[in-house]
């Protein structure tokens, strides 16, 4: 099971924050019952800036 949260903020436009989250889970291939263990995570942030004159 993949989880990804995303958030983008555009302060104007041409600027943007983006913030991602990924978590990836995975279910034991011997368990019957809702156990789920975390296999990754990874988190991102990107900034944007457009420079005009």
């Amino acid at each position: 099971m993949f989880v990804d949260r995303n958030l983008r903020w555009t302060f104007q436009p041409g600027n943007d924050l983006f913030v991602v989250w990924n978590h990836d889970w995975e279910r034991p291939a011997d368990d019957t019952g809702l156990t789920l263990l975390p296999v990754s995570d990874q988190f991102v942030v990107k900034l944007r800036w457009t420079f005009r004159r």
